[in-house]
C-alpha cells in the first residue's frame, strides 16, 4: 500500500454538472476505532478550501462518537522512476487536530512513523504500518 500508481489518473475530472466535486487521496479505519484521512500534495501545495471542509466535516462527524481520528496532509518531494509516489517517503506537514484546528507541524515527520505514533497514542495495536 505503499505506492500511488496510474497517477495520470489521479487528475482527472469528472463531471457532476456542479462545481463541487474533491476527492481523498486515502482513508485509513483501523479497528473501527481510528480513522485517518490523507492528502498528499506536492511539497508547498495546500489543500483547497473544499477538501478542507469536507475533509474537517468528516472527521467532526467521527468524532463525535466518541472516536479518534485525525486528517493529515502529506508532502511528497520526489516521483519514484517508475511515475509513483512512494508514501513511506513522503512526510506530514499539517493536521486538522483534536481542537478542530488545522496546525502546519513545526517539524516535518515521516508519515509512516506519523500514523505509527497514532497508533500508540491512540492505545490501537492495529493502527501501525
Amino acid at each position: 500500500m505503499s505506492k500511488i500508481i496510474n497517477k495520470r489518473h489521479m487528475a482527472t475530472p469528472i463531471k457532476f454538472g456542479i462545481n463541487a466535486g474533491t476527492d481523498m487521496d486515502f482513508v485509513l479505519q483501523f479497528d473501527n476505532e481510528v480513522l485517518i484521512i490523507v492528502e498528499i500534495k506536492k511539497k508547498g501545495k495546500y489543500i483547497s478550501v473544499k477538501q478542507r471542509e469536507t475533509f474537517t466535516s468528516i472527521m467532526d462527524a467521527w468524532r463525535s462518537t466518541g472516536k479518534k481520528g485525525m486528517v493529515l496532509l502529506a508532502y511528497w518531494d520526489s516521483i519514484e522512476e517508475d511515475g509513483t509516489i512512494d508514501f513511506t517517503k513522503t512526510v506530514i506537514a499539517r493536521e486538522y487536530n483534536v481542537n478542530k484546528e488545522w496546525v502546519i507541524l513545526a517539524k516535518r515527520i515521516n508519515s509512516v512513523e506519523y500514523i505509527n505514533n497514532l497508533g500508540r497514542d491512540y492505545q490501537c495495536p492495529a493502527c501501525k504500518f
